[in-house]
């Protein structure tokens, strides 16, 4: 078997001088060509994408598991799925798109080759306002149902993800990573391929959603400790724990409520600390709000939230706060919509992403589907 990474800086540079020349482009020639040279990192990674897709089957199952997970099955009854990459499209008379990577393929239905999604791979530099309309233009234009994958190291972008189409798939690297790492054996080449895939994500400092053990997660308790107590020391294995919780709560949220994003809300993350409560606590909240300034209820939030006093529980929290207090409304109000046991919620730490998502997949939904129909989520 032979791979081969072609490089098509050539071709890539003729096509922007041609944009130029047409004035296709606001941006000057050389500061489009600067912006691509530093893209490079992007562009091989798309490239070596294609090439695992197309050559690594367990590779191209993980993947496309996860797309199925936010889509469903946009493949149909496909025996035969392959990956290109670097197209050019033209959206209009004087604006043109190139798509990172497109999966094309073959079902029972139709006797030719379809598109069937559309992928842009983001490692550090964010999608631009103007790329998420030319990705919305082309795909409601010359796609015909085909679907956008964002393949993006921190998750959803909630500013962007209301200019891209409904159907959009946010997938981190880390959620790839975790499911090439946890995907069947297979042959050796396919084993060696996926290793090396594994160690170039690392070089790229992607975090991975790796497990935590019984020592890892006794450490969260320090967190709350040092939060509540000023003596307590806060050590480098705990900071990892936290870190590794927060990775795996932002894929878990934006796998679970991405409609939230598609409708405006903002995601976040953050450690808070309880004061105003009994027992005190300290959690880690990872979830969405949204904020309307001349409403009399600014913002409404729902979001998953991690005791890290023991015995440790995953809650799902909702609410509002409004600007000033009033008889009808409380000045803050939530309500617990879900509350995960210490087993469960030790099980979602301790196994793979996977067995995770299947945990809170139903709780996630259950509650979103509680919130939206409370007062919280109506308008004021």
């Amino acid at each position: 078997m032979q791979f081969t990474f072609t490089s098509r800086a050539k071709v890539i540079s003729f096509q922007l001088i041609d944009m130029h020349i047409h004035k296709h482009n606001k941006e000057t020639f050389f500061e489009t060509l600067s912006k691509y040279n530093n893209r490079q990192n992007e562009n091989t990674l798309t490239q070596i994408f294609v090439a695992m897709f197309n050559h690594c089957p367990s590779f191209r199952q993980a993947f496309i598991a996860l797309v199925k997970c936010r889509l469903g099955n946009i493949f149909g009854r496909n025996s035969r799925l392959y990956a290109q990459s670097q197209t050019m499209h033209k959206i209009s008379k004087d604006r043109r798109i190139i798509a990172d990577a497109e999966i094309w393929g073959r079902n029972s239905h139709i006797k030719t080759d379809k598109r069937f999604a559309t992928i842009e791979a983001k490692l550090g530099a964010p999608l631009s306002a103007e790329q998420a309309e030319g990705y919305s233009n082309l795909l409601s234009r010359k796609r015909q149902g085909a679907a956008l994958v964002m393949l993006t190291k921190y998750g959803v972008d909630s500013e962007l993800a209301r200019r891209l189409p409904r159907r959009t798939a946010w997938i981190t690297w880390s959620e790839l990573a975790d499911s090439i790492k946890n995907a069947n054996r297979g042959s050796a080449l396919d084993r060696f391929l996926r290793e090396e895939f594994l160690k170039m994500l690392k070089q790229n400092d992607i975090s991975f959603l790796e497990p935590l053990g019984t020592a890892e997660w006794k450490k969260i308790s320090q967190l709350g400790k040092f939060s509540l107590n000023n003596s307590e020391s806060l050590n480098f294995n705990a900071i990892n724990a936290v870190r590794a919780i927060l990775n795996r709560l932002v894929v878990l949220r934006d796998a679970g409520w991405s409609e939230l994003s598609e409708l405006g809300w903002t995601s976040y993350a953050k450690i808070r600390r309880y004061d105003d409560e009994e027992p005190k606590d300290v959690a880690v909240d990872v979830g969405f709000y949204q904020w309307k300034t001349k409403r009399l209820i600014p913002v409404r939030w729902i979001y998953l939230s991690l005791s890290c006093v023991t015995p440790h529980k995953l809650f799902i929290y909702g609410g509002w706060s409004p600007k000033r207090i009033h008889p009808a409304y409380e000045h803050t109000c939530w309500k617990t919509f879900y509350r995960l046991d210490p087993r469960l919620t030790r099980r979602m730490f301790s196994g793979t992403y996977e067995e995770a998502r299947e945990i809170v997949k139903r709780p996630m939904a259950k509650a979103l589907g509680a919130f939206r129909r409370s007062k919280f989520y109506k308008k004021s």
